[in-house]
């Protein structure tokens, strides 16, 4: 990266400033080899027709302002990346001054001439001074400030002395100004040109600062973030063991009690408070494990099954707590072999299913299954109360329950659809969901048929 990229925290004049500068270093040799090569061909024609001390005198001259323009640039071009404005500006008008004194110089060709020179060697002399104007457009170009005093101290000395060589010579004077505004003209818009792709730059740079800055912000948030996932699991992990062994000998307490003789009404509280140990005991589990999907700590075993060991293992289960809330349940899978993660497929649909009985009051839940295209889509459909489209995609995230239908109420901390969604990223499982409120909601997830 050049000098010219280097810096976004630069200002837009610093930056327009170094450019000017960069653009003038690069092109001095090949402007000064230039002028040195058009002086001394110049010098060689008219040596012969003049007084050689005349020439020696001009030829010394523009040679020692090249010289110091050169010690100049020689002098700040080595450390320009590291200057700062101050000695950039400083830079800037040592140039200035050099340059100057060369155009000063280089016009005051026509006066060494003397009164031996002929119209000829005059017109020659005044040719070549403006082909050298012209050409310093190029060292120039993006500077219009500096070529104006330059090309005023260069052109206005062949100007002034033309046009005191009489009426017929106006015509060479009108030339120098055409010359003049040419030139003014091209520097001008191309310095126009050139300072707006400055200040586009700078905006470029700017708009990089604040993506840098952005990008940094975002990592160490998102280190953060890691951390507190991870410091949450190592958390839930290390508790895990403390927190089982109370509530499993809650539950013992419970199971052995309901083997004692006990009044009904005794009874009927054990039943209640089992009830609630399992809640208790769903939701511990289901909190872990989102915690250990959060911290993919999740190890998966893709092996080829049959789908209906999962129905096996879940219609006797969902049937009778269908049952109960007098909804119809049933299974229309099938019979296919499909490969993938036995136990997390089968976590899934186990979620799929309990979320839909839970919120539906009316109907029927329906688990169906289709073969496309070398792919099992499996279904979970029911005529509950159905999902407002907004909010879609909220519900699968943590800790996120829509409100109930009457008589569902919450039985649980509302991860279940979080971790479906987990292990649906996990697998590949391509999961979707359709429900429109008061239309029921279908589930769906696709499995590769195994070979």
């Amino acid at each position: 990266m050049n000098a010219i990229d280097t810096s976004i925290g630069q200002t837009q004049d610093e930056l327009h400033l170094r450019s000017v500068l960069l653009t003038k270093i690069h092109i001095s040799l090949l402007s000064s080899s230039g002028l040195f090569l058009a002086l001394y061909i110049l010098a060689f024609y008219i040596w012969e027709a003049l007084p050689s001390n005349q020439i020696i005198v001009w030829v010394l001259l523009i040679t020692a302002t090249m010289l110091l323009r050169m010690a100049v640039m020689r002098g700040y071009s080595p450390k320009i990346d590291s200057l700062d404005y101050q000695g950039l500006l400083k830079f800037k008008w040592s140039l200035l001054c050099c340059s100057l004194m060369v155009q000063a110089a280089v016009g005051s060709g026509i006066w060494f001439l003397g009164p031996e020179a002929t119209t000829l060697m005059k017109l020659s002399m005044t040719a070549a001074i403006c082909f050298y104007g012209i050409g310093i457009i190029l060292a120039l170009s993006n500077d219009y400030r500096v070529y104006l005093y330059s090309s005023t101290l260069l052109f206005m000395q062949p100007l002034v002395y033309w046009l005191f060589q009489g009426i017929e010579f106006y015509w060479v004077s009108l030339t120098i100004i055409f010359v003049v505004f040419v030139g003014l003209t091209i520097v001008r818009t191309i310095s126009k040109n050139f300072a707006e792709s400055i200040s586009i730059r700078f905006e470029q740079n700017g708009l990089m600062a604040n993506l840098v800055h952005a990008r940094t912000e975002t990592l160490f948030a998102l280190q953060k973030a890691e951390k507190a996932i991870m410091d949450k699991a190592f958390y839930l992990a290390s508790a895990s063991h403390d927190l089982r062994q109370p509530l499993f000998a809650v539950n013992m307490i419970n199971e052995t009690l309901q083997l004692h003789e006990l009044p009904d009404s005794a009874l009927r509280l054990l039943k209640i408070q089992s009830q609630s140990i399992d809640a208790m005991n769903n939701m511990f589990n289901n909190l872990l494990d989102i915690s250990q999907f959060e911290s993919k700590k999740i190890t998966i075993v893709r092996k080829d099954f049959d789908i209906n060991d999962l129905q096996l293992s879940m219609a006797d289960e969902f049937s009778t707590i269908a049952a109960k809330k007098g909804l119809q349940f049933r299974f229309e899978i099938p019979q296919v072999a499909v490969h993938s993660d036995f136990d997390l497929v089968g976590r899934v649909l186990r979620n799929l299913i309990s979320n839909a009985i839970c919120h539906t009051t009316t109907g029927e839940v329906v688990v169906s299954g289709e073969v496309l295209n070398q792919e099992l889509v499996i279904a979970v459909h029911d005529t509950g109360q159905g999902i407002d489209e907004a909010d879609h995609e909220r519900i699968f995230d943590p800790f996120v329950q829509l409100n109930p239908a009457p008589g569902t109420g919450k039985t649980s901390i509302g991860v279940g659809l979080s971790i479906v969604k987990h292990i649906s990223e996990l697998l590949d499982l391509r999961l979707q969901l359709k429900s429109k409120p008061e239309m029921g909601t279908t589930m769906s997830f696709y499995l590769p048929i195994a070979s």
